[in-house]
């Protein structure tokens, strides 16, 4: 799968979406229910294989290999990048840094 970035110093590379609710709170209760769990993570993907649900589900990983091209270059490994998430969602934007984690796999470039 091919995407690509021109003019740009940021690729967005997916998102996890907000866990919703699925029931309103019972009559005569003041809190509401637990939310329900995110499918998972989604990659931004122009092309989706036949083998891949669409997004990454809890204690999944997708990786992405970004080669490097331009007019008069192109890079002679990839870099690579793991994207992991635990299934835990929190609006801590510090704490979910935690549970969603973005890494480079430099042993997997060569």
């Amino acid at each position: 799968m091919q995407r690509n970035v021109i003019h740009e110093e940021v690729a967005d590379l997916g998102y996890l979406p907000e866990p919703g609710f699925d029931r309103l709170p019972e009559p005569g209760l003041d809190q509401l229910p637990e939310p329900t769990l995110s499918q998972g993570f989604t990659p931004n993907l122009y092309v989706r294989p036949n083998n891949f649900n669409g997004y990454v589900g809890r204690n999944e990983s997708v990786k992405y290999y970004l080669e490097v091209v331009a007019d008069n270059f192109a890079s002679d490994a990839y870099q690579v990048f793991e994207v992991a998430w635990d299934g835990v969602w929190t609006d801590n934007t510090a704490d979910m840094m935690k549970h969603l984690r973005v890494r480079e796999d430099v042993s997997a470039g060569a």
